[in-house]
């Protein structure tokens, strides 16, 4: 996952390395040796997140901080306090300047690209939230009717599933969590643990790294990849810094990790950002929920209608003006799709629409936006992607529907396909409009049907191919 990363720090040498760091995992990484810089840099291009440094001489990284939250613009930008300071007066004044992470120096890789990691996905949720705000904005609804950002003081009562053989450990994690006023149930067995998950009561799971002197990666690995709790928060406490085996641990889903000895600042801090992400992904559905009540929907497949799409994409160029990003347009069409209604009749041609619906929903995130042009046509808007990255999803989609048996009303079967055009919202030079966006995908689409079906071909727009000469 990519993205947009400031840091901040007096010293050129601190800066070095971290923008080393970061830009060898492909974050477009932004530095200021000022508290001041950083605030114009800001001001002139949000980032996604913000690396800041706590000791600056003309101003320190709690006083940027406190500025950054107090500004509404600037409040939902995550920030990482990085500092040499370890004592917990200086954390506590980090959480009052509104602070969303810290990182100690000197700063271990893994610990960094976990953390940044965690927090852009809070972050894409958040622009995902605004995105809709905006659309639903731009459609005439009224504010009161839009679902709003959520506060810090919302986020409590977090129902936690802990796995957990130390008495002494589970007495620590109880107190430290007491003010927060989370629900946490222990469970002593991997058995139990798995099938309380299976009951949907738990928002969150709390596991060791070593229960019972076994690793629990393969545990981990069965909870991110059952339906039910495929989307299960997962944090993770290791009694020390096992590089390897929590790298696979995030590489199999596991959304953060603590070391113990465990301070209370830490765990409620990675707390707060999984369940910030889970209040985020409630609202995007609250959200839908509201716009399909606003008849913003197509009646059949219950997917946004164009009217919806356009004042998406719409919203979405606005927020990308000026800033180095992109996000993609996918334009889908089924394959002789009138020879099914001709064949079927057209209910079954209806069926089959419902059920394209329901696979496109299935296999893209929360974060992006499926809806239906009308007749077969339905289009995908990926935020935040390049053009391989929307390449790639649109060729996982073509094959899901290639490999789906889609049943026929009368009994019996049948396989369908699909083709795909692609296009990216711009270049670091140019922004392009919804119209040049649709046209290009639509373009695509055309040559991909020309070149015999069932595949994916990529449109630029003529502006694209200005640019790119």
């Amino acid at each position: 996952m990519t993205g947009r990363i400031l840091i901040v720090d007096d010293r050129v040498a601190n800066l070095g390395v971290l923008e080393s760091k970061l830009a060898s995992e492909y974050f477009d990484v932004t530095t200021a040796t000022s508290g001041q810089k950083a605030l114009d840099l800001v001001n002139q291009q949000p980032p996604d997140i913000i690396l800041l440094d706590v000791m600056m001489p003309d101003m320190d990284g709690y006083q940027v901080c406190e500025i950054l939250k107090k500004n509404p613009k600037t409040a939902h930008i995550p920030v990482i306090m990085v500092t040499a300071l370890g004592e917990l007066k200086d954390r506590i004044r980090g959480l009052q300047a509104g602070a969303d992470e810290f990182l100690t120096k000197p700063v271990h890789d893994l610990q960094l690209l976990s953390r940044v990691r965690s927090l852009i996905r809070l972050k894409v949720l958040m622009d995902s939230l605004k995105i809709q705000r905006m659309a639903s904005s731009g459609l005439g609804i009224p504010e009161e009717q839009l679902v709003a950002f959520p506060t810090d003081d919302q986020i409590h009562g977090v129902r936690m599933a802990c796995l957990m053989e130390d008495d002494v450990l589970r007495e620590k994690i109880e107190s430290f969590l007491s003010v927060d006023k989370h629900n946490l149930s222990f469970f002593t067995s991997m058995d139990a643990f798995s099938k309380a998950l299976d009951t949907r009561k738990y928002d969150m799971a709390l596991v060791p790294l070593i229960f019972h002197g076994e690793e629990t990666l393969r545990l981990c690995s069965q909870i991110r990849s059952s339906p039910v709790t495929r989307h299960l928060p997962i944090i993770m406490i290791s009694q020390d810094l096992r590089e390897n085996l929590l790298a696979k641990a995030l590489d199999i889903g596991v959304n953060d990790y603590i070391l113990e000895p465990i301070e209370p600042n830490e765990i409620r801090l990675r707390i707060r950002t999984q369940a910030k992400r889970l209040l985020y992904q409630k609202l995007l559905r609250l959200s839908h929920e509201k716009s399909m009540d606003l008849s913003l929907t197509d009646e059949l497949t219950k997917l946004y209608n164009r009217r919806y799409f356009n004042a998406h994409l719409d919203a979405l160029l606005q927020m990308e003006s000026g800033q180095r990003r992109s996000s993609c347009l996918m334009i889908i069409d089924i394959d002789h799709f009138k020879s099914i209604n001709d064949t079927f009749g057209h209910d079954q041609g209806d069926k089959v629409l419902v059920e394209m619906a329901r696979l496109l929903q299935m296999s893209t995130r929360d974060s992006d936006l499926v809806a239906r042009l009308g007749g077969e046509e339905f289009v995908v808007v990926v935020d935040n992607a390049t053009l391989g990255t929307g390449l790639r999803i649109a060729e996982r989609l073509r094959r899901a529907v290639e490999n789906k048996v889609f049943s026929l009303i009368q009994g019996g079967t049948m396989t369908i396909s699909i083709s795909i055009g692609v296009t990216v919202s711009g270049t670091d030079k140019e922004t392009f409009t919804r119209d040049q966006m649709i046209k290009a995908a639509d373009v695509a689409l055309y040559q991909a049907k020309h070149a015999g079906r069932n595949r994916t071909v990529v449109g630029y727009s003529e502006v694209a191919k200005a640019v790119a000469v």
